[in-house]
């Protein structure tokens, strides 16, 4: 249980993602057009996301205290372009 299963589109291991059952306290987010290095602050979903660990952990985050990973748009092309 409490567990976030976080897939890229791009990722070849999305094709053997685990899809939790309704009674598994479970999250399972795949984001489209990114591979297994997606950050959650890259998230479409990453309200979900952190919405989902304040209620688990009972705990609240701050997410105006900066990115703690910079998202490098030019790594990211050429992965893309390697794994297609």
């Amino acid at each position: 249980d409490n567990i976030i299963y976080i897939y890229g589109g791009f990722d070849p291991w999305t094709a053997g993602a685990v899809n939790p059952s309704v009674s598994t306290n479970a999250l399972k987010i795949v984001q489209p057009n990114a591979n297994h290095s997606i950050s959650l602050f890259d998230l479409d979903q990453r309200d979900l996301v952190f919405n989902t660990l304040e209620d688990w952990l009972d705990v609240s985050i701050d997410l105006n205290r900066g990115n703690l990973y910079t998202f490098d748009q030019e790594d990211y092309q050429k992965e893309i372009k390697y794994f297609r």
